[in-house]
């Protein structure tokens, strides 16, 4: 018999997989590239001391890991326009989770899955793991009684895989609360050394992100957002000229390949302004109106340099083809410190 073990990259839904195996039911991984996974965008922007993934903690254990791209539809679908809204941050937890637990019974259909198994633990996260909208989750995504949590189900109550037979109640566990304690044993017994830290796992909580997110819902509105500018937000140092023209600023050499490879991919009006003479960014302006505001995007990007500024930048359409080149003065932070999307200049609400 099979189950989905819905996977986030973290320890929790680690051991769930290997707590579907010990109630005796075949667990099939999946995990789900929402567009905004830490995991997923630190293979292109790798931190200085990376943790590896749950994914692939879990290839290396042998396990077929399923990956599922579903980033470009789950921006369109739940993150602009959650029903339930917003955590704390940009986070739909509670869209996400009936996203997620549809498109995992939809995978399960395909491989003769009987039920879910999740990593939740009751009371973990206050929004989206309280006992009432667990299984508000479970009820609107068709799946009551389907849903197996073995972190928490012997102090929940019985699903129908335990009330058919399929599983030992008994075998589950009780584990409540934000405490780690019990799942650091776990991680012991099972040998996971290394794992990603708690809640570090979506880039959708943090606030850096959402407060770019909140600056451009703001200026330019939810009704034609283009999911691959977007993706930029979560990369640089980012500006806004104007309503309709903003600037991204790789911070680092992974940060501007990234860069560069998303902007033939955005519909907006674009350059690329390149430092590649000399150590610095690559940056990004994006805008119906940005002419007007090329003189201080090239400065700003100059100061950014090893120089500090009197660098030679050079102008590039978003294919990355050559249009001119200018040697920049560079500009002083107190210049365009106005200019910068930073956490007490783009408000939430």
């Amino acid at each position: 018999m099979r189950a989905v073990v819905l996977i986030s990259g973290g320890l929790d839904s680690m051991l769930a997989v290997k707590l579907t195996e010990e109630l005796g039911i075949e667990p099939v991984p999946v995990n789900f590239d929402m567009g905004f996974s830490q995991a997923k965008h630190r293979q292109k922007v790798p931190p200085k001391k990376p943790h590896p993934a749950g994914t692939q903690i879990l290839r290396e254990r042998g396990y077929d890991v399923h990956t599922i791209d579903v980033a470009e539809e789950y921006f369109y679908n739940v993150l602009l326009h959650p029903r339930h809204g917003y955590g704390s941050q940009v986070n739909p937890c509670i869209d996400c989770k009936i996203y997620f637990q549809k498109k995992a019974w939809e995978y399960g259909q395909t491989i003769g899955a009987e039920f879910i198994v999740t990593g939740e633990v009751l009371n973990q996260r206050p929004m989206s793991q309280r006992r009432n909208i667990l299984f508000v989750i479970e009820k609107e995504a068709g799946l009551e009684g389907m849903v197996v949590r073995p972190l928490s189900g012997r102090i929940l109550p019985a699903t129908i895989p335990e009330k058919k037979g399929w599983i030992e109640r008994s075998r589950m566990f009780d584990i409540e609360g934000r405490g780690r304690l019990r799942q650091m044993e776990l991680a012991k017994n099972y040998g996971f050394a290394e794992f990603e830290t708690p809640a570090g796992g979506c880039l959708l909580t943090e606030e850096h992100i959402a407060h770019r997110f909140f600056d451009r819902f703001r200026a330019e509105g939810k009704d034609n957002p283009d999911f691959k500018e977007y993706q930029l937000l979560k990369v640089g140092h980012h500006f806004r000229f104007s309503p309709s023209c903003t600037m991204v600023t790789g911070r680092n050499f992974y940060e501007n390949k990234y860069i560069a490879e998303y902007a033939p991919l955005i519909r907006k009006d674009a350059l690329l302004l390149d430092t590649q003479d000399i150590p610095g960014p690559l940056s990004i302006l994006m805008g119906p109106d940005c002419g007007e505001h090329l003189e201080i995007a090239l400065r700003i990007t100059a100061r950014y340099t090893d120089l500090k500024g009197n660098a030679m930048v050079k102008i590039l359409d978003k294919q990355g083809n050559p249009l001119s080149e200018r040697v920049s003065e560079g500009i002083e932070e107190w210049e365009y410190a106005k200019y910068r999307v930073l956490l007490d200049t783009a408000k939430k609400r």
